[in-house]
């Protein structure tokens, strides 16, 4: 079941795009590196 909107099989891209925004990366370069899902917006502050 789910009921947010990162899947279960984006769930590891969707945290590695996290830890690489946290640490600085570009969203260009974040992307050449994990194709698949997306910034967890609400844990970048």
């Amino acid at each position: 079941m789910n009921n947010g909107d990162i899947s279960e099989r984006e769930s590891l891209a969707s945290s590695s795009k996290t830890i690489l925004k946290i640490c600085g990366i570009s969203d260009d370069d974040l992307n050449k590196r994990v194709v698949n899902g997306k910034v967890i917006e609400s844990a970048v502050v």
